[in-house]
């Protein structure tokens, strides 16, 4: 039980409570300083616009990190985001997709002698 029981219970505002310790136990997240209760934080890390975050194409080699507020912004126009082969189908980096169409073993050619 909190030790101070007696005074949380009269406590109306989250900066009081803060100031003087509390049964929810309160503590601030460490990317923006918003006070809150110690069980919300897993849930407010979540959606912080101010914890840094990594690309979302880390998987395919994005070693881009950068606050949540700003990271849409770079995955628009990430060096590793794949698309598909139009000749193949093949999900390839947009980065080395004209070098891998262009090399396509299903790419069709015109023959020399046919036409």
């Amino acid at each position: 039980k909190c030790i101070n029981y007696a005074k949380c219970k009269e406590i109306i505002s989250y900066e009081e409570a803060f100031t003087h310790g509390c049964i929810f136990d309160f503590t601030e997240c460490p990317a923006c300083s918003f006070r809150l209760i110690r069980s919300e934080l897993k849930e407010h890390m979540e959606t912080c616009q101010e914890i840094t975050v990594e690309c979302k194409y880390k998987t395919q080699g994005c070693k881009f990190k950068d606050q949540r507020k700003s990271i849409a912004e770079h995955q628009e126009q990430c060096k590793f985001i794949t698309e598909n082969c139009a000749h193949c189908g093949e999900e390839v980096l947009k980065k080395a997709k004209k070098d891998h169409e262009r090399f396509c073993p299903e790419k069709e050619l015109a023959c020399n002698e046919c036409g």
